[in-house]
């Protein structure tokens, strides 16, 4: 292995920047260029400007981070076919967990930003070189790693950075253990009825900030209660500890409310105060045992380092899941790639877990590359017992990634509110929704926009994104242009995020445009937080970027749907079977939508015409509500039903 003189150094790539390395990569920043894929806010608050994050957009385009991430998947698994996993268990009250799957899905992240620091290193133009993480180097030594990702790499410097990385983990480790023993220890002092004790069915863990809310008209966490199949007393939703400022009140007042509603949730520590004090003294105990013995066996093992954060985490659960005993654990498709280590334990209890996904894909589209297939390794080796998606197009593609342990099972579109409005009179829904009730009876088309916030890079990381700002600039205006081009038609545009919020990047040509909107005499903006099912209740068609799920949503209710790209760049993607859906450029969105408009289309067989063309890519049972059968689904495992 050839060594480099670090004088003739000009760039050093680093995985991450975080406190005890900090020291050791500053001095460094005075004789050659360092540069990190990730920078800990720590050390951005105090204002070391001399080491810059990667900016990804300097060196790929989205086609090039969709090839980068397939191209990892290739490489990833032959590689975890040589994974240790017998040094990856370990014993807990008196049950055998097995952290190997849990240890692969982030080893892969780690081996994925790995790869795309090389590839950097290679593409450069000057001399650039990667130093490795702990991670990377213990992945380096399994067999079928990766030859070209041993190159470029400072091993001297690599060995310092390692050692800084153990003393990083070690004191990650021992904060977590304080938060918990505090959080224990508060809720030993500090005690709180929530709702009546009891067993529960399902343990809700995949409150989103943007569901912070029980109201029926707004997106809400609460949407799987129905009080008939499943009601509150046998559902506990765990809230988020940690919110944006944007939502802390919103969440404070939430906690209150729940109680006096009836719904059994709060964050973990509200739960605390409600668990006998005598199961959180012993949690505690049990908590500072395990964290001295393993503390310390870390220290040989480099396993044990990594199942000690895995323990730490799940322990904060784990005095909850023995008091309320919950049958199944239910997470959104948010954990997709980063599950719970609370998974692991919950399992070898035969509690079922199940990720539910409220999208309707993981992948968009690219503009030059044909060979791609979009697989992402976030989606391999998946912990859950059972992962719900939309379609059938979905499920084959998350079953085209390496799996052994996930069922994937297609029930329909799901998103976070009352999917009951769909089955309603339309008309009805209309007058709620529009302007006056004279707009039902002019015989207006109704046609719902649905846009995706655009989020900056730095944000976004290793995901291609294409919906920046640009893009959804013009998006906008072709939407906004069409009620000067049909005087049929009454426009509902539905924002999926705040344009208030500073976390998205909208340009002030964009907010002009939704001021156009809000002045026009045929024109309603919804509000973000809507009902999501709202929007598809009253559209007779829809108008969505591509290939977002709201359109999708509505194609699954027989209402006719467009895919619009106002920059001819959604060329390449897995969505052959819906060519005829998709617009680019707005001379093509006018001519679809003239065509929607004039042509008949009201009798079932319609519907059963466009079920029939995009029926890879909409729910099991077209027309029909989603939400009851993942209800039913949820049901059947408290019965000890789906057995694998």
């Amino acid at each position: 292995m050839p060594q480099y003189n670090l004088a003739a150094t000009k760039s050093i790539l680093v995985p991450e920047i975080h406190p005890t390395n900090l020291l050791l990569f500053w001095i460094l920043s005075f004789f050659a260029n360092v540069r990190a894929y990730t920078i800990h806010e720590f050390c951005v608050r105090l204002g070391c400007s001399r080491i810059q994050p990667i900016d990804l957009g300097q060196h790929f385009s989205p086609d090039d981070l969709y090839l980068m991430r397939s191209k990892v998947v290739d490489a990833w698994e032959p590689l975890e076919r040589h994974f240790p996993a017998s040094r990856w268990s370990g014993g807990y009250r008196r049950h055998v967990l097995d952290f190997s799957g849990k240890a692969k899905q982030d080893l892969a992240k780690r081996f994925e930003i790995a790869f795309l620091l090389h590839l950097i290193a290679e593409r450069s133009r000057t001399p650039t070189y990667v130093v490795e993480s702990r991670h990377s180097i213990y992945l380096s030594r399994l067999d079928g790693f990766p030859a070209h990702l041993r190159m470029r790499t400072l091993k001297s410097l690599s060995f310092a950075n390692t050692m800084c990385d153990a003393v990083y983990s070690h004191c990650l480790n021992l904060i977590g253990w304080l938060n918990l023993a505090v959080n224990l220890l508060r809720g030993c002092m500090v005690r709180r009825g929530i709702s009546a004790g009891g067993r529960v069915a399902v343990m809700w863990d995949g409150v989103n900030p943007n569901e912070l809310d029980l109201s029926s008209d707004k997106r809400s966490f609460t949407w799987v209660v129905d009080d008939e199949k499943l009601s509150r007393a046998k559902t506990l939703f765990i809230l988020p500890r940690k919110v944006d400022a944007d939502w802390q009140d919103k969440l404070n007042r939430l906690r209150g409310e729940c109680g006096r509603s009836g719904f059994r949730a709060g964050t973990l520590l509200d739960l605390y105060r409600i668990v006998p004090v005598s199961l959180l003294l012993f949690h505690f105990a049990r908590s500072l045992e395990l964290v001295l013995r393993l503390g310390f066996y870390s220290i040989a093992k480099r396993e044990a380092l990594d199942q000690t954060a895995y323990l730490i985490r799940m322990m904060a659960y784990d005095p909850i899941v023995n008091h309320f005993r919950p049958t199944c654990y239910v997470t959104s498709g948010s954990a997709l790639g980063n599950e719970h280590p609370v998974v692991v334990y919950l399992k070898a209890l035969g509690v079922r877990t199940v990720i539910y996904c409220y999208g309707s894909n993981a992948h968009l589209f690219a503009e030059h590359s044909p060979q791609c297939d979009f697989r992402w390794v976030v989606f391999s080796g998946i912990l859950s017992d059972f992962l719900l998606v939309w379609s059938r197009a979905f499920q084959v593609f998350v079953e085209s990634h390496s799996q052994t342990q996930v069922r994937v099972e297609v029930v329909g579109p799901l998103m976070p509110g009352d999917e009951r409005v769909c089955l309603t009179n339309p008309a009805v829904m209309k007058r709620q929704v529009g302007k006056s009730r004279q707009r039902d009876a002019e015989g207006l088309k109704w046609v719902v926009a649905f846009d995706e916030a655009p989020i900056p890079q730095s944000l976004r990381r290793l995901y291609p994104y294409q919906y920046t700002q640009e893009y959804s600039r013009l998006f906008l205006r072709d939407v906004v242009a069409l009620i000067d081009e049909f005087s049929d038609i009454l426009l509902l545009y539905k924002p999926q995020r705040s344009l208030s919020r500073a976390k998205f990047t909208y340009s002030a040509e964009f907010i002009g445009f939704v001021g156009q909107l809000v002045r026009h005499e045929r024109a309603v903006v919804l509000d973000d937080d809507v009902n999501p099912w709202v929007p598809v209740a009253v559209a007779d068609m829809a108008i969505a970027m591509p290939f977002t799920s709201p359109a999708i949503a509505c194609l699954h209710y027989g209402k006719r749907a467009l895919f619009h790209d106002p920059s001819g760049i959604a060329i390449h993607h897995r969505y052959e079977g819906m060519s005829q859906y998709i617009t680019h450029g707005y001379a093509e969105l006018r001519k679809k939508i003239d065509h929607c408009l004039h042509s008949e289309y009201s009798t079932d067989s319609d519907k059963q015409r466009l079920w029939g063309e995009v029926g890879d890519f909409i729910g099991r049972v077209p027309g029909s509500n989603s939400s009851e059968p993942f209800r039913d689904f949820l049901v059947s495992l408290e019965a000890g039903g789906t057995d694998q």
